[in-house]
């Protein structure tokens, strides 16, 4: 893998405010292509801030959906429309990259031709690092967190409560959630977050894409796990972080919503009977 042969790859939903900032970051990173999906339902502001960009040394295509495909989607058009031979980065609109991320992303990917998916640590706006990867997703961890439980708790507790999940063979993926934020080693990981994430074209091939019955959160977490099951590894490289305001697209529709709809649409897709039943009967489903 090397740069020269990588394709970063935005979804767009009325993101105009943040595009042009985040394809002037992926030039910056030394990548030269790169290929909007625009969901909205009129493409022009995007377009706009395309042709304000015109005068950087770059390959820029829009693609207007003309409506709504969610993330997954809009990326399985995306990456249909590249050659065959271009590795993939996504990156969300709202999400800053620099060449030391790509750097890094690369050089982890080219020390085994198994990994398949990586993505940076995660750090917002207010240079507070936060979860970019995780365990496999439980019924259990999603009810914690729907709960002020998380919140109440001070940042050490959630460090020392990590370590002691970790020794819990039934909770040790709840570990790994907390776990991801001070990371700063390369790690396996059951998913890494689809802001910021680098692709194996191979590997990408093999899982034929997203899983579009997960229409938007939970996609990345389902991407990684039918890579896992054909034999690709999955690493969070944590040594770099790229900046990432976080949901600046769902904000606009309604994030909570959308979260629990990926939700439910995973554990259906992914989940045991045991965990599509609870999703019923605790009403996340309605």
């Amino acid at each position: 893998m090397d740069l020269a042969n990588i394709a970063a790859v935005i979804v767009a939903y009325n993101s105009q405010d943040e595009l042009g900032d985040c394809v002037d970051a992926i030039f910056r990173s030394g990548i030269r292509r790169v290929v909007i999906q625009d969901n909205s339902e009129d493409a022009a502001a995007t377009l706009a801030v395309v042709d304000s960009l015109s005068g950087l040394p770059l390959s820029i295509s829009v693609h207007a959906t003309g409506y709504n495909a969610g993330f997954g989607g809009a990326v399985n058009l995306a990456v249909a429309s590249l050659p065959d031979y271009l590795d993939i980065l996504l990156v969300n609109p709202d999400c800053l990259i620099d060449a030391r991320v790509v750097t890094e992303l690369v050089k982890a990917a080219n020390a085994d031709s198994r990994i398949g998916i990586l993505a940076p640590a995660m750090r917002d706006m207010e240079g507070k690092r936060t979860i970019s990867a995780g365990g496999r997703p439980t019924v259990l961890k999603e009810w914690l967190a729907k709960t002020p439980i998380p919140d109440m708790l001070p940042r050490g507790a959630v460090q020392i409560a990590a370590r002691c999940l970790k020794r819990v063979p039934y909770l040790r993926h709840l570990a790994a959630y907390a776990k991801s934020s001070e990371d700063c080693e390369t790690s396996s990981y059951e998913w890494v977050s689809g802001f910021c994430m680098l692709i194996r074209r191979d590997c990408w091939s093999d899982v034929s894409g997203f899983n579009e019955a997960l229409f938007m959160y939970f996609e990345d977490v389902g991407l990684c796990r039918d890579a896992q099951r054909l034999g690709w590894k999955v690493l969070h490289v944590g040594d770099v972080d790229a900046r990432h305001a976080g949901s600046t697209s769902a904000a606009r529709v309604g994030k909570s919503r959308l979260y629990d709809r990926g939700m439910v649409s995973y554990f259906n897709e992914y989940g045991s009977p045991l965990q599509r039943w609870l999703v019923r009967r605790l009403g996340w489903a309605s």
